[in-house]
């Protein structure tokens, strides 16, 4: 059981780390414009897996970019907002937080039960 608590705080924690990494990597693209190449925003949808714990998959935002008039000429833009990148990386310093709060929960019951075991 204690296996299972503790896998479910490190998939949580590796999700977490995706939504970061993702958040970080639109905020440092979000001016990466070469000539017709764009950058294309991400986004990391996690998701519940039937075993416990989640899982977060890298995706393209929706849309990914968005039209930006430059020049005079139509262009596209990468579709990063900053405000909504601030709050990706808040929410992933909240999940960091509570995994590790239940990855210490579980070490602590593991703790007692050797020491009733004992």
């Amino acid at each position: 059981m204690v296996t299972g608590i503790a896998a479910a705080a490190l998939s949580g924690l590796q999700a977490a780390q995706t939504r970061l990494s993702v958040s970080a990597n639109n905020v440092a693209n979000q001016f990466s414009v070469d000539g017709d190449e764009v950058y294309q925003a991400q986004r990391a949808e996690q998701t519940p897996l039937a075993s416990g714990g989640v899982q977060a998959e890298v995706q393209l935002k929706d849309p990914a970019t968005v039209p930006l008039a430059m020049d005079g000429k139509p262009r596209e833009a990468p579709n990063v907002n900053e405000a909504e990148e601030v709050v990706q990386q808040q929410l992933a310093s909240y999940d960091f937080k509570a995994n590790l709060k239940v990855l210490k929960a579980a070490d602590e019951m593991a703790e007692e039960l050797v020491n009733i075991v004992a």
